[in-house]
């Protein structure tokens, strides 16, 4: 079994205070393997899941794993979408190693297209 740190820190705590990732208190949770709910390309019916579900608690900080540039903010779900939707919105980082990395279903974010974002923040 694989997990994944995340850091349980509330946002509101932490609005601007860089996260020492290695030096942090981090709760470790479950990922998805093939076949469970959340895991990458799980059939859903009319689609195929091409990202893996980390659920987390409400208000839990969502931090980079890797350094680099904001290319794009936007609207991810929302009620005029399909009505059972909450809104939700996503933040797309080019990381330094040249790949992309989607942080979806977010209630909210802090950063802005362009912005430098490092590792663990």
């Amino acid at each position: 079994m694989r997990i994944w740190p995340l850091n349980i820190k509330a946002q509101e705590n932490a609005a601007t205070e860089k996260v020492d990732i290695e030096n942090t208190n981090l709760k470790k949770v479950h990922v998805p393997q093939k076949g469970e709910a959340g895991s990458f390309w799980e059939n859903r019916g009319d689609r195929y899941h091409c990202g893996v579900d980390l659920y987390a608690p409400e208000n839990t900080e969502v931090v980079s794993i890797e350094g680099g540039i904001v290319t794009e903010t936007g609207l991810m779900t929302s009620p005029e979408i399909l009505p059972y939707w909450n809104p939700t919105y996503y933040v797309i980082i080019e990381q330094s190693s040249g790949l992309f990395c989607k942080y979806g279903e977010l209630a909210d974010f802090t950063v802005r297209k362009g912005d430098k974002i490092e590792a663990g923040t």
